[in-house]
């Protein structure tokens, strides 16, 4: 279960291409306590079991998807109940992506610090710029905060504000579907976790 607000939503419409980290297919904010919750939800690093090195990849060469490309994470527990993580993004929008997008690659440069309050609650937070030839997403500045809750083990909730200072509300598009490069949002996220186990190293 989801639920998402963006400042630019449209009742109807699909969310605008901004630019963006990479995805996290098939992977959900709330439940998710790997070196992905860099990205997806900051809070859930002091969950993270032990240290990770991962590497993701989304190819899509004729899509008009703008965050295509590679990342590449690396987070571990820290003493204290504390948890920091270090994620790369290397983006490359296809043809298709079009202005201002297309032919720009860019980098996102993410940092995360998260603290394990209790069994039950964690809160996070992580800070990321953005490097590109393109004057439209080079020098953004993102930061997310958020808090995770599981009341009990079979169920994990998060509230996160995802670039909640607005690091590019500049809009571009054809005129009437205009869209910021990149927006802030607000996530609830919830997830039903079957076994009532946190994932083990």
């Amino acid at each position: 279960l989801l639920a998402g607000l963006t400042h630019t939503a449209r009742a109807g419409g699909p969310l605008p291409e901004m630019a963006s980290r990479l995805d996290s297919p098939g992977r959900n904010s709330a439940s998710e306590d790997s070196a992905e919750s860099l990205v997806l939800n900051p809070a859930n690093l002091a969950f993270l079991p032990a240290g990770e090195l991962r590497w993701t990849g989304v190819i899509c060469p004729d899509a008009q998807k703008v965050n295509c490309g590679q990342s590449l994470d690396a987070a571990t527990p820290l003493p204290f109940g504390f948890s920091s993580g270090l994620r790369l993004d290397y983006l490359i929008p296809p043809g298709g992506a079009g202005f201002p997008y297309s032919g720009y690659s860019y980098v996102w440069a993410t940092w995360g610090l998260a603290y394990k309050v209790s069994d039950q609650l964690s809160t996070g937070a992580s800070l990321q710029h953005s490097y590109s030839s393109s004057g439209y997403t080079d020098g953004l500045w993102g930061v997310t905060t958020a808090v995770s809750y599981r009341p009990y083990s079979r169920l994990a909730l998060s509230l996160i504000a995802q670039d909640w200072n607005g690091p590019s509300e500049q809009l571009v598009g054809a005129p009437g579907g205009e869209t910021p490069i990149l927006d802030r949002s607000y996530i609830l996220s919830a997830a039903f976790r079957p076994t009532g186990r946190d994932r083990k190293s």
